[in-house]
């Protein structure tokens, strides 16, 4: 068996593009749970330089803020231009919402379809995560 180490490096400038914003919850107190779905999600692969395509699923608690959908949208949309691995990218989506939003609870699920014969999951869940809003940057 044969083990690579890809040392091709991650690179996320594409989002300074297309900043997050937020929106004020306009029911104050409210415990709603908010599942935004992005169902065309492409990122770079940084051992093909191709697309790898999937989904990814936000689902969150809001506290105070919400995650305005228009630049939701744009973001997601950015990572076309971004090279990373999906487990990679799955983390910097959670960081990112997490550090703008400080929501309650917060949930992200990214799936990835294959070319072979292993499609991959990656979920990172506040609840599971205990050092939520404290991920380290991945440049």
């Amino acid at each position: 068996m044969a083990v690579t180490n890809d040392t091709r490096a991650c690179s996320y400038k594409a989002l300074e593009k297309a900043p997050l914003c937020v929106a004020r919850r306009s029911v104050p107190g409210a415990q709603n749970r908010i599942v935004l779905s992005y169902p065309n999600f492409q990122v770079l692969s940084p051992s093909s330089g191709y697309p790898d395509l999937g989904s990814i699923e936000v689902a969150y608690t809001a506290a105070h803020q919400l995650v305005e959908q228009e630049s939701l949208d744009a973001y997601m949309a950015a990572f076309r231009d971004v090279t990373a691995y999906g487990e990679d990218t799955v983390n910097r989506i959670f960081r990112d919402l997490e550090n703008l939003i400080h929501p309650i609870a917060l949930q992200v699920v990214g799936e990835f379809s294959s070319d072979g014969d292993i499609d991959l999951r990656i979920v990172v869940d506040s609840d599971d995560n205990p050092q939520q809003g404290k991920i380290e940057e991945i440049s």
